[in-house]
């Protein structure tokens, strides 16, 4: 092998190693900025607690310790700030948020998945971009805002604001009062109480709750479904511009129905305004009937209101 050549391999292998340095040292970083690591604060029982991402997912799980932990992944880990502040040790108040820097908005430079474990009655306010928002077994309040991202609750949230723009909501709870709102996405909350408030454009509603003292429930094409028991002096509202609507109560409950469907049927199994030979049918599309129904003593109030869906009231 001659000089010449000599100098031209040793070149060539100084610059394969700096290749596979950068290569080694790169993979080193992404490794690194994949996993911010794990973050823990003590905290009030009672402790704030703000997440806000760009996309990726969120998931916080209430436990028996007066502490937060957090921990992210993701591409774009190293980007998320995390505080905790109040004053002194423990924390009144934990953040953990992407930078609102303009350009990583636009770009959608940060990707993550960020996990929350907190004390059970921590008050709990999360949004994201693109991704779903989970929460589970939190008992204090929470505020879940997802744009293009499936928001899922399980447990017993004192109070639930929920609200996505093309996705679906789902609760599993009990003796919650629920505020929720999608623009396309389904909701369905089972384990209501007191009050729940829903509306959708072309979602479907679904609503399994107990002792109801009010629902309010409205969407613009999507079907409308109660179920479950009202409070004494409860007051209900259905409304559907071209989706049906129906109703389930104990066939011993105490309500009074003012129903009216423009161009949808009218059935009922409860209330004194049943036909005599006791078919449930009291309008026919086209109609355009308004029907009185008074079940009980009538203590409940319950007003159905559609133009061409149908309306069904049902006994359990």
């Amino acid at each position: 092998m001659t000089a010449a050549v000599r100098v031209r391999v040793a070149a060539a292998l100084r610059v394969a190693c700096a290749v596979a340095c950068a290569v080694a040292c790169a993979a080193g970083a992404a490794r690194a900025d994949d996993d911010r690591g794990e973050r823990r604060f003590a905290a009030r029982p009672d402790v704030s607690v703000d997440v806000s991402a760009i996309s990726g997912s969120v998931e916080i799980r209430g436990w028996d310790r007066d502490e937060v932990r957090v921990r992210v992944r993701g591409a774009g880990a190293d980007a998320i700030e995390i505080e905790a502040g109040g004053g002194s040790e423990p924390a009144d108040w934990v953040a953990v948020r992407a930078p609102g820097r303009r350009g990583l908005w636009l770009g959608g430079g940060v990707d993550v998945d960020v996990r929350l474990d907190v004390p059970r009655a921590s008050e709990v306010r999360a949004r994201i971009v693109n991704g779903p928002i989970r929460a589970k077994d939190v008992a204090g309040r929470l505020a879940l805002h997802a744009a293009n991202g499936r928001i899922e609750v399980r447990g017993e949230p004192a109070e639930a604001t929920l609200e996505t723009m093309s996705a679906d909501i789902e609760l599993r709870g009990r003796g919650t009062r629920v505020d929720a709102r999608s623009v396309s996405g389904a909701v369905e909350l089972r384990g209501v109480a007191d009050e729940v408030v829903v509306s959708t454009v072309s979602g479907s509603i679904r609503v399994d709750g107990e002792a109801l003292e009010r629902a309010d429930l409205r969407s613009m094409s999507g079907s409308v479904e109660l179920a479950g028991s009202l409070a004494p002096d409860a007051r209900v509202d259905l409304r559907s511009y071209s989706g049906s609507l129906t109703v389930e109560l104990p066939a011993d409950a105490s309500a009074r129905f003012d129903v009216q469907s423009f161009s949808g049927s009218i059935r009922s199994e409860l209330g004194a305004s049943s036909r005599p030979d006791g078919a449930p049918e009291l309008g026919r599309p086209g109609g355009g009937r308004r029907v009185e129904l008074v079940a009980g003593e009538g203590d409940a109030r319950v007003a159905i209101d559609t133009f061409s869906g149908s309306v069904r009231i049902e006994a359990r």
